[in-house]
């Protein structure tokens, strides 16, 4: 034994050479081709008395070439023993320590093929090898000279016949490989449509989408612009008591001052912290703080205003109220609530009164007022959670939409009760002192105390008319829409 056992991925010819040539005992070869020289030069190793050879004697392997009828010609007469074995796949070569078992015939192209063959050398391996074997020799005959000869004197014309038919193969697999290919290209052809039209169909899609979404996004503005018109009509609607009271013997005007919403930087020991939104006048000649009123009865009137106190100022687009710090060109921080500096007395008990101007144009479609009316505490100090009024200031007049006890209230003291009863009886007092509180000037002890004019004037444009009015002695503004 040269070497153990092998696996070999390629010829193991030279392998089997040196075995044969080292085995003193028989040797079987086992192959249905045989072709020159690679058949002889390993058959040879063996001596012809100690040899067996399994091969196919067909007439189609001679034919094709697959085997070699010279070769068996020259193994006869070399006296070598020959065997046809009916059904013969297997590659074998045989002696008493190796066996190579695989796909590798004993020929030319057996050296070039990708062939596998196993090698082995284990005794219970090789015994078992040759037993099995044993029953296929039942059905084999010898190959003889006369059989060689008869053979050689077909082969001729039956080489030619294989020719032919090869050809007629060789032309079959080219139709059949040039109708593959068509079919491989129609196939990639259909492949390629199918994704272009996925592709369309994907774009067209998209496209829908696309379509669909602007066709909501202009129904959702329409939609909020009809909200918006349908919003604003009835905002006008419900400030039109306030614009008739304005044009009412009762109020004097001044001329209309030009102003605009402009947006400005803040800074703080030279560092931006931010910007703000002002009403400022749009002629700078113009002043905030001095105005002349004249009406039919009475010639013109110098009014001058107190920079930086809080004056009522009424939106007449969606009557909302506010109280802005004046200064000589601009116009800022916009009070939006306040406490009334002194209580007012009714029955038995003194009240305060704060004062809430809501935003939100939703609220001022009922209300542009809440009065939060509670008693006064028995150390004087504030007021006591008591009643909420939700009212429409109109100047003339303040109708109250409704009025409930603080919910935030966790006691209601005997001075609430009373208050809620005497406005479910006669809400005359609460209604005035509501409008003096909302028309007194005052100061704020901070000066900035407010929201900006872009809060204030939100959504209602950019260029405003704003004008002074007095009213029983008091001054008030209104700004609208330019």
């Amino acid at each position: 034994m040269l070497v153990r056992d092998r696996v070999y991925v390629r010829s193991n010819i030279r392998r089997s050479i040196l075995e044969v040539t080292n085995s003193p005992n028989r040797a079987i070869f086992l192959s249905p081709y045989l072709t020159s020289n690679t058949a002889e030069n390993v058959i040879s190793r063996a001596e012809p008395n100690d040899a067996e050879i399994y091969t196919t004697f067909l007439a189609e392997n001679f034919a094709a070439g697959a085997s070699s009828i010279r070769t068996l010609r020259s193994l006869l007469e070399e006296g070598y023993d020959i065997y046809h074995l009916p059904n013969l796949h297997a590659k074998v070569v045989l002696t008493e320590e190796y066996a190579s078992i695989g796909s590798q015939n004993l020929t030319t192209g057996g050296t070039r093929n990708r062939e596998i063959s196993v090698a082995l050398t284990d005794e219970r391996d090789l015994k078992s090898l040759r037993s099995q074997m044993a029953r296929w020799f039942v059905d084999r005959f010898p190959v003889t000279i006369d059989m060689v000869a008869d053979m050689e004197e077909l082969l001729p014309s039956l080489r030619k016949l294989h020719k032919d038919f090869e050809k007629a193969v060789q032309a079959a697999n080219l139709e059949m490989a040039s109708k593959a290919e068509t079919r491989e290209a129609e196939r990639q052809a259909w492949e390629e449509e199918q994704e272009r039209k996925e592709l369309e169909r994907q774009i067209a899609a998209q496209r829908q989408l696309q379509v669909e979404a602007e066709e909501q996004k202009r129904l959702e503005l329409e939609r909020r612009l009809l909200a918006e018109q349908q919003l604003r009509a009835a905002l006008e609607a419900r400030s039109e008591p306030m614009r008739m009271a304005i044009r009412s013997a009762e109020v004097r005007s001044a001329e209309r001052i030009f102003c605009e919403l402009v947006t400005k930087g803040r800074y703080k020991d030279g560092d931006w912290i931010g910007s703000y939104g002002t009403l400022e006048r749009y002629f700078k000649d113009e002043s905030f703080l001095e105005w002349s009123i004249e009406s039919d009865v009475t010639p013109a009137q110098s009014h001058s205003l107190t920079k930086r106190n809080r004056y009522l100022i009424m939106l007449l687009n969606n009557g909302r109220l506010a109280w802005p710090a004046l200064n000589i060109g601009q116009i800022t921080d916009f009070g939006v609530n306040t406490n009334a500096a002194d209580p007012m007395r009714i029955g038995n008990h003194n009240y305060l009164i704060r004062l809430e101007l809501p935003s939100d144009e939703t609220s001022l479609q009922e209300f542009n007022v809440v009065a939060k009316v509670g008693p006064v505490s028995k150390n004087g100090t504030g007021g006591l959670p008591g009643i909420v009024v939700r009212g429409y200031f109109s100047l003339s007049d303040f109708t109250i939409v409704d009025f409930d006890f603080d919910p935030e209230a966790e006691t209601v003291f005997r001075g609430t009760s009373e208050l809620y009863r005497f406005i479910e009886n006669d809400s005359s007092a609460i209604r005035n002192s509501i409008i003096k509180e909302l028309l007194e000037p005052f100061r704020f002890e901070k000066n900035r105390a407010g929201i900006n004019a872009h809060e204030y004037f939100n959504g209602q444009g950019s260029l405003f008319y704003l004008q002074l009015h007095e009213f029983h002695g008091y001054k008030f503004l209104t700004a609208e829409r330019a």
